[in-house]
């Protein structure tokens, strides 16, 4: 099992249960869904989120003020929502982190970030979308695993703000028509 100590133990103290996946090196989800053959909607990508004075994430006064790095859950088909993270936490402002505020709130390399809030010490928000697949593969903190599990699992243990923060998917004539307008201005 090669994911970080550090986070099997953490795993182990959530009692949650889970297989990992070892896989040819991958930097996203795309290519991990492709890798193992699984649907995107399957894979759970993690983006790391500045969040601005979020009133809704906790009922501590003190969380509520200043900038929060909060981990954002959703399947790898869809984009965040900024807008509706930023609705849904009561938030004044939400952008995504840079590569190097990633390293910094999670101690560990951007884009091989885990989904765990708790073992990073952050708050997680999760779409809602989530819950259509029962099993979803999930960060393991390496570009060379990753972990199964069951997606009610990882919500009993991160307890996440959930709701419907993506994008909804732009259906395929309107990709069409947003390329051709792009490139061929009316």
């Amino acid at each position: 099992m090669s994911i970080p100590a550090q986070l099997q133990r953490y795993l182990k103290k959530q009692k949650l249960k889970f297989d990992v996946v070892e896989h040819k090196t991958i930097y996203t989800a795309y290519d991990l869904a492709q890798t193992t053959k699984e649907k995107l909607q399957a894979v759970a990508k993690t983006l790391v989120l500045k969040v601005h004075e979020p009133k809704k994430l906790s009922d501590d006064p003190q969380e509520q003020k200043g900038i929060h790095h909060v981990l954002a859950v959703l399947p790898a088909h869809v984009r965040v929502d900024l807008a509706k993270v930023k609705k849904l936490l009561g938030a004044k402002k939400v952008t995504i982190a840079s590569e190097k505020e990633v390293a910094q709130a999670t101690k560990g390399e951007a884009g091989a970030q885990t989904p765990f809030g708790g073992h990073h010490r952050l708050k997680v928000v999760m779409d809602a979308g989530l819950r259509k697949v029962g099993h979803a593969l999930f960060g393991a903190g390496s570009f060379t695993h990753s972990l199964r599990l069951k997606v009610k699992d990882f919500e009993r243990s991160e307890q996440p703000v959930t709701g419907a923060i993506a994008e909804k998917p732009k259906r395929k004539k309107e990709r069409n028509e947003n390329q051709t307008s792009a490139h061929h201005p009316r």
